[in-house]
């Protein structure tokens, strides 16, 4: 049983994350702006301030928190209060994990496959080097500052996520309406490359890293099986058992979305969990047909 303190623990990957820890008998506590429970600690990352009291005896922190790219679109306002956002929230964490006179031994640090920009036909991991889009720009913020972590004290996992796989939120939340009204279909011409993870096995990575200590460094979490989007578009009209047969225009998109929609609909992501891969990590739902049916079953 490990000591965890969660950031993000009220988003959708976070009530996940936290419930399946909490199953396995791991203790949990939470960092939030407005705690309620004995378990839950105050911070303000925005003022840079945090309960100290929070990582006493912690043996793990998992930070998720961060304002979601896709809610509103990107005006150059948008754009500095998601920097802003992300950067002085790891920033804080950083910090104090730093200055705690006992630190946890690893921190685990939530990114996104949005690192690598849009890839084009390239297919990329670990080793690959940073795109150059906004939301790249946002990965690349977030990596930053926790790079100022102290690793002789404490271990870090950068976990780059893909699309998160669930009916419960995310993308699949979004897009059932439409699909169950007969009015799904692919994204501009379908042919962009989509990196995903079951919820599932999100959370088993997640776990993983926090049972093997010695992992260190950047991990893609995304299924080894990279799909098109014409290819998602039509399993999930599939296993609905609805057509697949109205597509959104890319003009759309860009009408609808601005650069939104062309860096986080339009763009290709095939990105493989290369190093997770090589140390024999098991994906539950390696095939986008397999990952479908389980959560909408």
């Amino acid at each position: 049983m490990s000591n965890i303190l969660i950031t993000g623990g009220t988003g959708f990957i976070g009530q996940a994350l936290t419930a399946h820890l909490q199953q396995a008998n791991h203790s949990i506590s939470t960092l939030s702006r407005q705690p309620k429970g004995a378990n839950q600690f105050s911070w303000q990352p925005d003022e840079g301030s945090m309960d100290v009291n929070a990582l006493e005896n912690q043996d793990v922190v998992i930070h998720l928190a961060g304002e979601s790219l896709f809610t509103k679109r990107w005006s150059a306002k948008r754009k500095h209060y998601l920097k802003y956002n992300r950067q002085s929230a790891c920033k804080t964490l950083i910090h104090h994990i730093n200055e705690a006179a006992n630190p946890p031994r690893t921190l685990i640090v939530a990114s996104a496959i949005g690192f690598y920009g849009d890839t084009a036909e390239k297919v990329v991991d670990e080793h690959s080097p940073k795109g150059d889009n906004f939301p790249a720009e946002i990965c690349q913020l977030i990596e930053t500052e926790a790079g100022e972590l102290d690793q002789n004290k404490t271990k870090l996992v950068i976990a780059r996520l893909g699309v998160v796989i669930d009916k419960s939120g995310g993308a699949v939340k979004q897009l059932l309406p439409p699909f169950k009204s007969f009015l799904g279909g692919p994204i501009g011409n379908g042919q962009q490359w989509m990196s995903w993870i079951s919820l599932k096995d999100c959370i088993a990575g997640f776990q993983y890293f926090i049972d093997h200590q010695d992992c260190q460094g950047c991990y893609n979490l995304t299924s080894p099986n990279p799909v098109s989007n014409q290819q998602f578009s039509s399993v999930l009209a599939q296993t609905l058992h609805r057509p697949c047969w109205l597509p959104l225009p890319a003009f759309a998109v860009r009408l609808l979305f601005g650069e939104m929609g062309e860096s986080l609909l339009l763009a290709n992501a095939n990105v493989l969990p290369t190093k997770l891969t090589h140390e024999g990590f098991e994906f539950a739902y390696p095939s986008i047909d397999q990952a479908l049916s389980a959560t909408l079953s």
